[in-house]
């Protein structure tokens, strides 16, 4: 096999061939150690230090010759080196020319490895049954295997085993330092103290009249657990927080930051002054019968209502009702629907307007004559039939020969005068058909509007045009009232209960509006008092509570009273109150360090904290500390004498160490085994097993 076989272990090959001359290849490295701490070696049997280098010498090449008389360990030893390698995850071939030490080999491992160690002596039915053992053990222990609970269990014995290792390191250097009393150099403290038990001893015993008051002797050689400033400001803070101080303290007070400052209490004092102020103005509209529904209504519709309330007010306060009497009732009219006169009269105005402002002025300074007590339609008529003649014909004709067009029209170019000048040429006439287009369209604006105003019909062109530019811009506004009486009457058909007024009576929309400011007067009342509301309400929660401090009811009173000199008292008094519990609370935080580490110190001070003797011993807190340390200490090493009890702990402490690494070394090897084998190898070695019990059966 080892012939035909393509690949053969290095470890094997080294045993079953003969090296080539020349240079010995280096070995290839084996998987790193793993070891529980830097240098831990998994013996579970005892070991002396040259068996242990026997593992090391291992990680530097890939062989070993171990020699040594019957009896000196040398199977115990290859009982150890198969658990560490195990324990690393290694595999292990052991062979043997004689099958007597494998069997006793087989005996020294520990019994929780058995069926991880298969022993393959011959083909006897012993050696068959010690492999099906072993097959059968591993398959039930794999059924069994939990990985997370496994690498729990591991990492709590490494615990353990981490635990064990320092309570042999200190009970091995509490016998060292028996053997070497007199000899041995300490570190104490860190280096506070320092040099061999004697000059120690003596060193605290010079100290003792210094720091003898320090009742406590700590167990471990540790830090001070506070400092000398720490220590100092203890003494005076028990001395400011006495036992009156801490039954004050522990009532019941409202938080700082539920209080306003000062500088917002007095603001807040002065807006709910202003704010009622005004409210007080609005106290008989608030008694009226619609102020109630009016109330109720969310603010968001109320402010959209008062809005356009106050846009059609603004638009009818801005018209002039002095100058023009109708802008009165156009908006009554407007406001109720009654729409339409106003809009036709808009339009007629906006387009006669127009026309006029772009022809007035080429007719508003000529001198018409010869048109009195005419029609000036006809004349028009006639204007326009004379115009068209002349442009097409071009003659008017001689005696009864002229055109009848001419004829009709014949006492416009005798009568009628343009600036003096006979109408008889076709730019006269164009200017008197122009003027009477003008005349003719301030004569309509005219018959319209007087129905509402007086019109000068007398006055000159021009200012009877300036006349109706006038009334124009205020009847424009006046309808722009249309568009927000819409949008309130949508309101108030979304929102029933909400008061409607008169849209017609310019003053029942006044009274909504004076509503609806009342309103808003009421909220900014009720955000004014807010900060004193809520101050109010938290004080007499806690005012009928029991344990509850006097300064509640003082606090609650300067608030009801808006007394500003009263609350800034209470307020500096719950600031002091505050700044108390600060020093109260660090003072039990100081306590609390020295309640667990010198509880008799503790008990003095507490007893006699008001003694000016402590001031000088708190300066030097760290040093009575380390003095105190130290001697406990020396307690400790001059009461183990013992050699003999100490030599037994340690052989105790050994012995759990080699339990525990037991209990290791077998779930670090089972583990690494279950944890590389496939479900292939699984299944082959559950078929082998199967195999081997059913020929033990015969079959």
């Amino acid at each position: 096999q080892l012939k035909t076989a393509e690949t053969i272990p290095g470890g094997v090959t080294s045993l079953v061939s003969i090296p080539a001359a020349g240079p010995r290849p280096q070995p290839e490295a084996l998987p790193a150690y793993n070891p529980l701490i830097d240098g831990e070696i998994y013996f579970p049997l005892a070991a002396n230090e040259a068996q242990r280098d026997i593992v090391r010498t291992l990680k530097r090449q890939d062989g070993v010759v171990v020699q040594g008389p019957p009896g000196t360990g040398k199977s115990q030893t290859i009982a150890n080196l198969i658990c560490h390698l195990l324990a690393n995850g290694q595999r292990v071939l052991v062979t043997s020319h004689a099958s007597r030490a494998l069997q006793v080999l087989e005996q020294m491992l520990p019994e929780s490895l058995a069926s991880l160690a298969i022993l393959a002596l011959d083909d006897s039915s012993y050696a068959l049954q010690k492999l099906e053992d072993s097959a059968t053990g591993i398959i039930e222990r794999y059924n069994h295997w939990e990985p997370e609970r496994t690498r729990k269990i591991i990492k709590a014995l490494r615990t353990r085993l981490g635990d064990a290792r320092r309570t042999e390191a200190r009970i091995l250097r509490d016998l060292q330092a028996l053997r070497e009393v007199e000899t041995y150099e300490y570190l104490l403290v860190g280096d506070a103290y320092s040099g061999n038990l004697a000059s120690i001893a003596r060193r605290l015993r010079e100290e003792a009249q210094l720091y003898g008051w320090f009742p406590d002797r700590p167990e471990k050689e540790a830090p001070p657990p506070i400092s000398d400033e720490e220590a100092l400001e203890l003494v005076r803070l028990l001395r400011k927080v006495g036992p009156e101080e801490e039954k004050i303290l522990r009532m019941k007070v409202l938080p700082l930051p539920a209080m306003v400052p000062m500088q917002e209490f007095i603001r807040a004092k002065e807006m709910e002054a202003k704010a009622r102020r005004r409210y007080d103005q609005f106290a008989e509209i608030r008694n009226s019968a619609e102020y109630p529904a009016m109330a109720k209504q969310p603010a968001q519709t109320r402010q959209r209502y008062l809005t356009l309330i106050n846009k059609v007010l603004d638009t009818y306060d801005t018209l002039d009702h002095q100058a023009y009497a109708w802008v009165k009732r156009a908006c009554s009219d407007i406001l109720a629907g009654r729409i339409t006169i106003w809009q036709t009269l808009h339009g007629l105005t906006e387009k006669n307007v127009t026309y006029l402002k772009s022809h007035i002025d080429s007719v508003s300074e000529i001198r018409i004559s010869g048109l009195e007590g005419r029609d000036l339609r006809a004349v028009k008529e006639h204007a326009s039939r004379l115009y068209e003649h002349l442009l097409h014909e071009g003659r008017v004709g001689i005696g009864p020969f002229r055109p009848r067009v001419v004829r009709e029209s014949l006492y416009l170019m005798k009568l009628v005068l343009i600036d003096g000048s006979p109408c008889d040429t076709m730019s006269n006439l164009q200017t008197l058909l122009d003027y009477i287009e003008v005349a003719d369209r301030l004569d309509t604006l005219a018959k319209h509007w007087s129905q509402h105003t007086d019109i000068p019909r007398k006055a000159p062109l021009s200012i009877q045009l300036a006349e109706y530019e006038s009334l124009y811009e205020p009847l424009t506004r006046a309808l722009e009232l249309h568009e927000s009486a819409m949008e309130l009457r949508e309101i108030t058909a979304e929102n029933p209960e909400i008061f409607e007024p008169h849209w017609h009576d310019i003053e029942s929309i006044r009274h909504a509006r004076t509503m609806l400011i009342a309103n808003d007067v009421e909220a900014y009342m009720m955000q004014a008092q807010h900060p004193f509301n809520q101050m109010e309400k938290k004080l007499l929660e806690l005012t009928f509570q029991e344990q509850s401090h006097p300064i509640l009811e003082r606090l609650l009173q300067a608030v009801r009273n808006r007394d500003q000199k009263q609350y800034h008292a209470e307020l500096k008094n719950l600031h002091t109150f505050y700044k108390l519990r600060e020093d109260f609370d660090r003072r039990n935080v100081l306590l609390n360090k020295l309640m667990d580490t010198a509880p008799k110190l503790l008990k003095a001070i507490l007893l006699s904290y008001n003694d000016s003797e402590w001031d000088e011993k708190m300066i030097r807190f760290g040093a009575a500390w380390n003095w105190a340390c130290a001697e406990a200490w020396l307690e400790r090493t001059r009461s183990q004498q013992d050699q003999e009890r100490l030599e037994l702990e340690y052989e105790t402490a050994q012995q759990v160490i080699r339990e525990l690494l037991t209990k290791l070394t077998t779930v670090e090897a089972w583990d690494h085994c279950f944890s590389r084998m496939t479900e292939h190898e699984r299944q082959h070695l559950l078929a082998w097993t199967k195999a081997v019990q059913r020929i033990g059966k015969g079959k």
